[in-house]
Parts: C-alpha cells; sequence; structure tokens
C-alpha cells in the first residue's frame, strides 16, 4: 500500500474509532460532567485517537514526537468541527430562515452539509497539523480532508 493510501486508511479508521469511543462514552460522561462539557470532551477524544492513528505511519517518514502530533490532531479537529457547525447552521439559517436540523433534510442536503463540514473541518485539521510539522505539511492537509469527508458522508440505507 502506497504512503498516501496508507495515510487515507488509517485517518479513516482513527476517526471512525475515535466515533465509536465517543459514542460509547458519551452517555456515561455527560451523566457526570453535563452537556456543556461533554461535547469538547468527546471532540478531543476523537481527535486523540485520529491523530495516534495517523502518527503510527507518519513517525517513520517525519521527526516529529507524538504528543506534537495528537496535540496539533485534536486542536485542529476541535477547531474545525466546531468552525463546520457554525458555518452550517448560520448559512441554513440565511437560506431557510430557521435553524436546519440535519436528519430533516432531504438525502442530497445531508450529503452536502456533511461534506462541506468535512471538508472546513479537515482543512483546519490539516493546517494545525502543518503548523506543527513542517517536514509533513505536503501531506496532511489534503489526506485529512479526504479522509474527514470519506468518514462523514451518510452510509446508503
Amino acid at each position: 500500500m502506497s504512503n498516501g493510501a496508507q495515510w487515507v486508511v488509517l485517518s479513516a479508521v482513527g476517526l471512525t474509532a475515535g466515533v465509536a469511543a465517543a459514542l460509547v462514552l458519551g452517555g456515561p460522561l455527560e451523566a457526570i460532567v453535563g452537556m456543556m462539557l461533554v461535547t469538547p470532551m468527546l471532540t478531543a477524544l476523537v481527535g486523540a485517537v485520529l491523530g495516534t492513528a495517523q502518527w503510527l505511519p507518519l513517525r517513520a517518514r517525519a521527526p516529529i514526537r507524538a504528543s506534537s502530533w495528537i496535540l496539533a490532531t485534536t486542536v485542529g479537529l476541535c477547531i474545525g468541527l466546531a468552525t463546520g457547525v457554525v458555518l452550517l447552521e448560520q448559512v441554513g439559517r440565511l437560506l431557510t430562515g430557521t435553524r436546519i436540523h440535519l436528519l430533516q433534510l432531504d438525502p442530497a442536503g445531508q450529503v452536502l452539509s456533511l461534506a462541506v463540514l468535512g471538508l472546513v473541518s479537515g482543512s483546519l485539521l490539516g493546517l494545525s497539523q502543518a503548523s506543527h510539522s513542517r517536514s509533513a505539511s505536503r501531506q496532511p492537509p489534503p489526506s485529512s480532508t479526504l479522509s474527514i469527508r470519506a468518514a462523514s458522508l451518510p452510509l446508503p440505507g
């Protein structure tokens, strides 16, 4: 498997594993810390799992510490997802005059919304990663964007 394909696969696997862990831990964490803190905590968990999965192939290609990469990934994903959600909510409100609900959109609207969210969050994630690793800055932004867009598309059925 090429380095690029390995990166995309591990990014998608890391993102999926992070989301799965967040889904499992979301209820119990919310009961302890409340709704206001659970979302940033779970987003950080997803970013840490994603960063760990990406660091595995990266460590052989670039001299970067795991802690730096995982922190950059966590921060980038948190900022990227928050920015993407705010953008979607504001554009949706501008277009419809009311707050949009993702599950109430038609399939094309859902795909478009998730693609935009993936593009925004993946781009900001890639910028955060690139700022923490000049030697690895060529690869992460487009691949992180592609991985997040692929992982955020709804499954058919």
